[in-house]
């Protein structure tokens, strides 16, 4: 792979990937102690807004997932034409899993 060999690219990569495992795992630690349904918005005025089960709570895994497998492979393909993409492609990569990681705090510490 191509953008394996850039340093800037390998570090979005590796970076994003860290973070997403990192909630995963997160999640699969403090799984055990969260009950059904799991609370994903409250707002401080109306009180809970969202609420989900399990499966709500691993199809943003696997968007997010699937967001990161096909920004990657886009910006394989557009490295050699348009560099400056593959770079926004990437760092789009490590701010949704920041974002993913960011959300499984906040709903393992809200429920």
């Amino acid at each position: 792979m191509i953008i394996f060999k850039n340093k800037i690219s390998l570090i979005l990569l590796i970076l994003s990937f860290i973070s997403f495992l990192t909630s995963l795992i997160l999640f699969l630690i403090n799984s055990s102690q969260l009950s059904p349904p799991l609370i994903f918005h409250f707002d401080a005025y109306r009180g809970i807004d969202l609420t989900g089960n399990f499966f709500d709570f691993w199809l943003i895994f696997f968007f997010g997932f699937l967001s990161f497998l096909i920004n990657s492979i886009l910006s394989e393909a557009l490295f050699f034409r348009e560099r400056g993409l593959t770079y926004i492609l990437l760092g789009n990569n490590l701010f949704i899993s920041v974002l993913i990681l960011i959300m499984t705090a906040i709903i393992i510490k809200i429920n």
